[in-house]
């Protein structure tokens, strides 16, 4: 019997503060490769984040932590151990570390796959790669065609959301609106909650998930917020995640695309939280304007909030457009599969063969300028 087909995936969640997206990502396709019959080797950048998604991976998903990037050479000798089929990069590479995993990985004579993000109609970029698949949501850009169809536009990873009324909460007060705080991360549960204590005169039902949900609710009572209106959770599933989104009048979030991207699909706007890295407003096209308010202006976000919170800024209209986006998980798997199956070998081997020319290129100038110097 034949084994089973190999994804190996290339993801960073870097150190301080932690940037989850690109692995969470990279851990919902694996999953849905999995119940296709596939294993996956994801080889992660940085520290492994304590997530209902990471405590839940089965024997099928392996993440091997810090590969090792003191050289291309022993990065392609960890790339090669795991047998891939196919290389699957989690996002584009900055220079550094990334840089370098990135020409392991374009070595390895794989069919090679991006994961990226559409900010904007400039997003594709100049990758040499056997396609790109792009996080995103499709019914924004339906004027805009794609003719060469190097990259596609795949939809949020949205599959089960779970129905209000079997959330993990009772409903909100009667007459208040759920406001949704994404607190993973300290910076962003505490600047949520004081944005929320500031619209106090709505009376809103604060719903924080953060890894400490006691100091969650202290620093809600604190802040002057009651508890009648205050409900701290711990991190969630992604069902239970989509269906707290799907029922807030907004959210607070940190500044990352995919984490958006997903609430706006769930027609819920949101407010995001600078915590020193992710994506900054100038990145971002202004189609997203009318639903995202960037940590430009506090006191601009507090009236965006407020504003939400009285009406929503997605009319019947979107709303029905947004229900298609979902699902992208499989449409994903169903790209990687076509890719395997329709691989062009002598794409591949020429790839594998300059990206090997230009490595041992800069070792051996490398090595010329090291004599140069010592003479």
């Amino acid at each position: 019997m034949p084994d089973s087909p190999r994804a190996l995936f290339v993801t960073y969640t870097f150190g301080n503060p932690i940037v989850a997206g690109v692995l969470f990502r990279a851990i919902r396709l694996a999953t849905e490769l999995t119940r296709r019959g596939w294993t996956s080797v994801i080889f992660n950048f940085g520290p492994v984040v304590g997530d209902p998604k990471t405590e839940a991976l089965g024997s099928h998903i392996e993440i091997r932590n810090h590969p090792d990037t003191s050289c291309v050479g022993k990065a392609l000798d960890q790339f090669r151990g795991a047998r891939p089929d196919v290389v699957i990069f989690g996002e584009a590479p900055f220079a550094g570390a990334m840089k370098l995993l990135w020409d392991a990985a374009e070595m390895l004579g794989k069919p090679f796959i991006l994961l990226e993000q559409y900010y904007d109609l400039g997003t594709p970029g100049n990758f040499d790669v056997d396609l790109m698949l792009l996080y995103g949501l499709k019914c924004f850009w339906e004027c805009h065609s794609n003719p060469r169809r190097r990259w596609t536009i795949i939809s949020p990873f949205i599959t089960e959301v779970t129905p209000e009324v079997a959330l993990p909460l009772g409903p909100p007060p009667e007459g208040a609106r759920r406001l949704l705080i994404l607190g993973g991360e300290q910076i962003v549960r505490q600047e949520g909650i004081r944005l929320a204590a500031a619209l106090s005169d709505l009376s809103p039902q604060v719903v924080t998930l953060s890894r400490d949900p006691s100091a969650a609710a202290d620093e809600m009572a604190t802040a002057g917020i009651p508890s009648s209106h205050a409900v701290a959770l711990p991190l969630q599933h992604d069902g239970v995640l989509f269906g707290l989104l799907q029922s807030s009048a907004a959210a607070i979030m940190a500044n990352g695309f995919m984490q958006m991207t997903e609430a706006l699909a769930l027609a819920c706007p949101c407010a995001l939280v600078d915590r020193g890295i992710g994506m900054w407003s100038c990145q971002v096209d202004g189609v997203f304007q009318p639903y995202v308010s960037f940590a430009d202006d506090w006191n601009e976000q507090r009236t965006r909030l407020r504003g939400w919170l009285e009406h929503s800024p997605f009319d019947p209209v979107l709303r029905e457009k947004l229900r298609a986006e979902r699902n992208g998980a499989s449409e994903c798997a169903e790209h990687v599969e076509r890719v395997l199956a329709g691989r062009n070998r002598w794409r591949i081997r020429w790839r594998q063969a300059t990206y090997q020319a230009r490595h041992f290129g800069n070792r051996i100038g490398e090595r010329f300028h090291q004599r140069e110097a010592a003479a």
